[in-house]
């Protein structure tokens, strides 16, 4: 099953989002992409398709320099059975989030936040930090959506305080890294105030 879209991409970071319009049915409407591949699907099986397919509602994020300017991509969705899902294609600007500092984000019902944390190289640093909350959780009817891109791929995230989420990434670890960029994507279905931070733990020994 799959439905295929173009868009002329822009000079901004490319979010793609499909969701499953009921969760209930336990639908898995799956993200793939190209821009050489006019039907991406999980059969094929090169560099030429990527792919975002996490149970549940996907989010894809491209950087604006990941394409060549008047580039067509081709987004194709895909089930394991029949599903009904929506999907939304939008261009974003980044904000840039130093590291070591936090800050207030106000996110609208429906869009996304993203946000560029420049990672320095430090041979002290052991453990990377990157958290959201919501100011006002008790006013959230679901739980908001959270991304933490690595140059290797998507990290795991652990409850964080105040109906949180925070992405641990400790030295040794496949998503560490550093002199690199990472990718913070938020979205929520309301419109919601966020506390966002990025910080380094460092060790120091005599």
């Amino acid at each position: 099953l799959g439905d295929v879209y173009k868009r002329q991409l822009q000079n901004q970071d490319l979010i793609i989002v499909s969701k499953p319009l009921h969760p209930e049915a336990e639908y898995d409407p799956d993200i793939f992409t190209s821009t050489e591949i006019q039907k991406p699907n999980p059969n094929e099986k090169s560099f030429k398709v990527s792919e975002c397919n996490t149970y549940g509602m996907d989010i894809c994020s491209f950087s604006w320099d990941a394409f060549a300017e008047n580039d067509t991509i081709h987004i194709g969705i895909y089930c394991e059975k029949p599903c009904q899902y929506s999907l939304e294609v939008s261009y974003v600007q980044e904000r840039v989030l130093p590291v070591n500092h936090e800050t207030i984000a106000q996110i609208r019902a429906n869009k996304t936040q993203i946000f560029r944390i420049e990672i320095p190289k430090n041979d002290h640093m052991q453990r990377l930090e990157i958290w959201a909350y919501p100011l006002n959780p008790q006013d959230l009817t679901a739980p908001f959506n959270m991304r933490v891109e690595t140059p290797s791929g998507h990290a795991i995230l652990h409850e964080g305080w105040n109906d949180g989420k925070v992405a641990l990434l400790d030295r040794g670890d496949s998503h560490f890294c550093e002199n690199c960029v990472i990718t913070l994507l938020l979205e929520s279905d309301m419109g919601t105030l966020f506390k966002v931070g990025a910080y380094t733990c460092l060790l120091y020994t005599s």
